[in-house]
Parts: C-alpha cells; sequence; structure tokens
C-alpha cells in the first residue's frame, strides 16, 4: 500500500485534490478494518473511518514523512474510535455490549446479522493485535507486505500472527470471516462522503479586520457559519470544497487563483473607501512565516488594518497591476498606473506605484 504514497501526498498538498482521492481509495479498506477492530460494528466503522480522511485531509500539511501516509491515517483512525468509546462508556453502555439493534432493519436479512454476529464472536476470541491482522487480510486480501507497511511492523510478525489466528479459528469459520469482513468494506460512494464533508470559507476577523481563507469540516454550511460566527469572524462565502475525485485543468485552477485573488482585492479597496483612506500600502513582511500587511493612511496617520497570508502576495500584485493597466517586471513597475474602482456608485481613482515589497495606492 505504502508504493507511491509520498508522491500521492506531495500533489494533494499541491492542489491535486484527485491525488487525495486516490489515497482515499487506496487506503479506505484498511480504515474500515481498524475502526471496525475497535468498535465492532460496520456502520460505525465507516462513520468513524470518513471522519479519519477529513481530519487527515484538514492537516495533511503536519504529515511529516509523506511515505508514511498508511501509518498516520491508522492512528488518527485510532484515536477517533477511542473518542467513541469513551463517550459510549460516559453514557452508560458496555464495550462488552452488541452494537445497536438485535432486530435486523429492512435492508438486512436474519441470516446476515446471524453471521456477523458469528464472526465478531469468532474474531473476539483472538488476541487485539491478532485481531487486527485477520481483519486487515481478510477485509481486502492486502498481502502480508502491505500489512506490515501499514502496522509498521516486520514481514514475519504478520505472517506469524495469520498463522496463528488460523490455527485458533476453525476452518469452517475462515470462509465465513472473508464473506462477512469483504461484505463489510466501504463501497463506491465513500469518497464522496468524504467530500460532502468539507467546505471552503472565506471570513473577517471582527476585532482586527484580518481577511483568511480556509478549509473545516462541518455537518453543512450553517454548522460552520454558526461556528465561525461564535469565534468573531464574519463569514462571507462558504463552498463546497472542490471534489476529490474532480480532476481539474490548469485553465480551471487558474481561474479560482483569480476570483480568490480579485476577492481579497475587493475587501482591501472597499474597506480603504469605508475608512475614508487617502493611501493604500500593502508590505510584503520579510522571514518565512510572514504575511502581507495593508495599512491605510487616515487623517495624516497610517493603520495597519488587515493581514493576508504571504502565499496571495504575487497573484495580488499582479492583480492591482493588472487593474492599474501597467506592466511588472520583478516585481517592478517602468512607471505609475491609475485604478478605477466603482464604490457605491461612485467612480474613485487611485495612483498605483509598484516596488519589490510595496504596493501604494494612493486617492486622486
Amino acid at each position: 500500500m505504502a508504493s507511491g504514497d509520498s508522491e500521492l501526498v506531495k500533489r494533494a498538498l499541491a492542489g491535486q485534490r484527485s491525488a487525495f482521492a486516490e489515497l482515499v481509495d487506496r487506503y479506505r479498506d484498511a480504515a474500515c478494518a481498524v475502526a471496525y477492530h475497535y468498535l465492532g460494528d460496520f456502520e460505525e466503522a465507516q462513520d468513524a473511518a470518513q471522519e479519519a480522511f477529513v481530519r487527515a485531509y484538514l492537516r495533511l500539511r503536519q504529515l511529516r514523512e509523506p511515505g508514511k501516509f498508511g501509518p498516520w491515517l491508522r492512528r488518527i483512525t485510532a484515536s477517533i474510535c477511542a473518542d467513541l468509546l469513551r463517550r459510549r462508556a460516559d453514557r452508560g453502555v458496555s464495550l462488552d455490549a452488541e452494537p445497536v439493534a438485535a432486530t435486523p432493519s429492512p435492508e438486512e436479512d436474519l441470516d446476515r446479522l446471524a453471521a456477523r454476529m458469528v464472526v465478531r464472536e469468532a474474531l473476539s476470541r483472538l488476541s487485539q493485535k491478532a485481531r487486527l491482522t485477520v481483519t486487515l487480510y481478510y477485509i481486502n486480501g492486502y498481502s502480508h507486505a502491505e500489512i506490515a507497511g501499514f502496522l509498521e511492523l516486520p514481514v514475519a510478525t504478520v505472517r506469524t500472527r495469520l498463522r496463528r489466528a488460523k490455527e485458533h479459528l476453525r476452518e469452517e469459520m475462515i470462509p465465513v470471516v472473508t464473506d462477512v469482513l469483504h461484505e463489510g468494506r466501504p463501497d463506491e460512494s465513500f469518497t464522496s462522503e468524504v467530500e460532502r464533508r468539507v467546505f471552503s470559507y472565506t471570513a473577517t476577523d471582527n476585532s482586527q479586520g484580518v481577511a483568511i481563507t480556509g478549509t473545516s469540516e462541518a455537518v453543512s454550511e450553517e454548522e460552520l457559519v454558526r461556528r465561525l460566527s461564535g469565534k468573531g469572524y464574519q463569514v462571507t462565502q462558504v463552498l463546497p470544497a472542490p471534489r476529490l475525485s474532480e480532476h481539474r485543468t490548469r485553465e480551471e485552477r487558474e481561474a479560482e487563483r483569480r476570483e480568490t485573488t480579485a476577492r481579497v482585492a475587493q475587501m482591501i479597496l472597499e474597506q480603504a473607501f469605508r475608512d475614508h483612506a487617502e493611501s493604500i500600502r500593502l508590505v510584503r513582511g520579510s522571514g518565512p512565516h510572514a504575511g502581507v500587511t495593508a495599512h491605510y493612511l487616515v487623517a495624516g496617520t497610517w493603520h495597519e488594518v488587515m493581514a493576508v497570508p504571504k502565499y496571495i502576495w504575487a497573484p495580488l500584485r499582479g492583480h492591482f497591476a493588472e487593474l492599474a493597466r501597467v506592466k511588472l517586471r520583478y516585481g517592478v513597475a517602468g512607471g505609475s498606473g491609475r485604478i478605477q474602482y466603482r464604490f457605491q456608485g461612485k467612480d474613485r481613482w487611485l495612483s498605483a506605484t509598484f516596488r519589490r515589497a510595496v504596493i501604494e495606492l494612493q486617492r486622486t
């Protein structure tokens, strides 16, 4: 399973969401196997596995070794299951109790429910280490080497665990275990369910006027807006994140980048006009973590009023240069330009000057 993970992670970090979709397809059975190992219920396991992929997607930059995505996902899944088990214990439910529904749902006949209960009982007689190894082996047919990589174990250890587990399981139980675990695998809708829980948003910090864009998990757009509003943010836009499985062309990615840049530029200009700023100065900070700050000259005094991430500097500089109809060379324009902007029904004019790390916009 680890082959090519590093490349897929790097591509996903570069914005190729289809690369993360490949990781979901590659590891969804393994994540469900880990969750089933802890929870003992396929429906709960799939929910926990989806949660694990959402967290992995949002925290992908925290993964220090891209080639170890599988073990990292395993730990995330185990942590989510531990939280679920703690909440189950707090509700006074025995951890050894059968998970919900002694009566089958309309979609589940008695034979299938009986088979699941028999398999759960058979697996419970194995040691925890052997149970997880067996679940991984039979849910998808992963090879010994793939399981070893996912569990971060020597191949010989995996082989020994499987051999001993098969000795404890009766011979006639092996086909039943295989069928039940294989049947419990997530279907093709799994990836779309992961996608459905991720949103992109644009907001402004009400206390500092800081413009932010981000990606977050939420049950719905409304729930995300409530959560951000409770933290003091004014949400200006919430959109479903682009589909993980969607292959976007270079032109589509470029259009999305231009749209984001235009929104930030509009926010900077309109806030300046509302504050009756005489000049706007955008300054790129130095250092790896420095951002871009917007300063407004109001009544003869400069005020730092807004900050945006550093990565927006180059497209923002290009956007203002395009508005001013000047050409940039190494971030510097040969001469000043003029920007015409319509605000509250009136045309406003600004002169624009570009230096390497500063953009000066002055009302005329």
